[in-house]
């Protein structure tokens, strides 16, 4: 593409804009077609914008085959082993194919370019782990259709594109937790680029998605006092205006480690561990097996601590577990069964399904698990005067 000028206000340029449009599928009606190639086609629209910044919205009808970044079925390429042989096996081909994508991921969101990628492919496979590193670095949001028809998934394609350009959100965003003496940052999780040790590069956030801090201990607390955790957001709304917004926790310190099981938070701990395990799988190096011998220590260790230090004048026999903890065993067994780590899934609903847990809210991610079921027989006159 030129340098620049070819990112124009729309509103002075509506009639030009729609006038392209018509015209190019009479331009290029006569031309051969080749190896299809959308990775080129998303590199070009990343460099048309560097100028200005902005958001890509990729629409891929196949898998980008040739040019840049093209792809391949690596799924078909895994050894054809038994359930049992297969979670022992590294899931490679969750990684990028080619580390083209997380370059030029990593490129766009310092130029402050955010990529949304649909999938609207009539094939089952499309490498959805290698194209997900697009929105994954840029803060973009990625809709996958499985087996597109244009008469049954029309309608939610409709709504998703709606809502991707009217929900809130923000764009060029650098983020920035800071704690209290004592506390420090060990490491973030979610759709994120980050350039610098101290900061999140956010091309674009939404209000679909969320970042996980985790916080580690430097140094010794003093009880009964206040931890402090101050999260710094820098964005620009979609009307250009430049804020700023800060929140602010005070969290008190105990020793006491009954007060910390009676405020853990059963979602948090969850969203956690779905995060992790989304993050591991997405890396290509562990294996199912992995995975769920991480959650299963996760969830044993958590409900050993309390039964020692808070429960250990009980029966040695009896079940003891923390009020705000009682079902993290049965969500855990939720997360073995999902898409994520079922030795039977296939490999882009696998992907789809890691890259969706890596950026959900909790309000999103427990229901991903261990769905939330409701009493349809039990529904009120007014659900009925709805219509709904």
């Amino acid at each position: 593409p030129l340098p620049a000028g070819m990112a124009v206000p729309l509103e002075r340029n509506r009639e030009a804009v729609d006038a392209v449009l018509k015209q190019i599928p009479e331009m290029f009606a006569n031309n051969r077609h080749g190896a299809p190639a959308g990775t080129a086609a998303v590199k070009a629209c990343v460099e048309a914008l560097k100028p200005v910044g902005g958001r890509v919205l990729a629409f891929m009808g196949t898998q980008p085959t040739g040019g840049l970044g093209k792809l391949s079925n690596r799924a078909a390429q895994a050894p054809n082993v038994g359930a049992k042989e297969a979670e022992k096996e590294p899931l490679k081909y969750l990684a990028p194919a080619d580390k083209i994508y997380t370059k030029m991921a990593t490129e766009a969101a310092e130029y402050q370019v955010a990529i949304d990628v649909f999938l609207l492919a009539p094939s089952q496979y499309v490498d959805v782990a290698s194209l997900g590193t697009l929105p994954r670095i840029t803060g973009g949001s990625l809709y996958r259709y499985p087996a597109f028809n244009t008469q049954l998934d029309f309608a939610q394609l409709h709504n998703d594109l709606r809502w991707n350009v009217q929900r809130p959100q923000g764009l060029e965003a650098v983020m920035r937790v800071r704690a209290s003496n004592g506390l420090g940052v060990a490491d973030y999780g979610g759709f994120y680029c980050k350039r610098t040790p101290t900061d999140v590069d956010l091309p674009a956030l939404d209000c679909d998605k969320a970042i996980m801090c985790n916080m580690r201990y430097e140094e010794r607390l003093n009880d009964g006092g206040e931890a402090y955790v101050q999260c710094a957001l820098l964005y620009t709304t979609v009307r250009g205006e430049r804020r700023i917004r800060v929140h602010t926790m005070a969290m008190p310190i105990t020793s006491v480690l009954g007060n910390v099981f009676r405020a853990a938070d059963l979602e948090a701990q969850t969203c956690d561990m779905i995060r992790k395990v989304s993050a591991r799988l997405l890396g290509g190096s562990a294996s199912i097996q992995n995975v769920k011998d991480q959650t299963i220590t996760t969830t044993v260790n958590t409900l050993y601590a309390y039964r020692k230090f808070c429960a250990s004048n009980n029966s040695t026999g009896q079940l003891i577990l923390p009020e705000g903890l009682k079902v993290l065993p049965l969500y855990c067994l939720g997360l073995h069964k999902s898409p994520g780590m079922r030795s039977d899934a296939h490999a882009d609903d696998r992907a789809a399904w890691l890259l969706n847990g890596l950026c959900s809210p909790v309000k999103m991610c427990v229901p991903s698990v261990y769905p939330r079921n409701f009493p349809v027989h039990r529904l009120g006159g007014e659900c009925a005067a709805q219509g709904t």
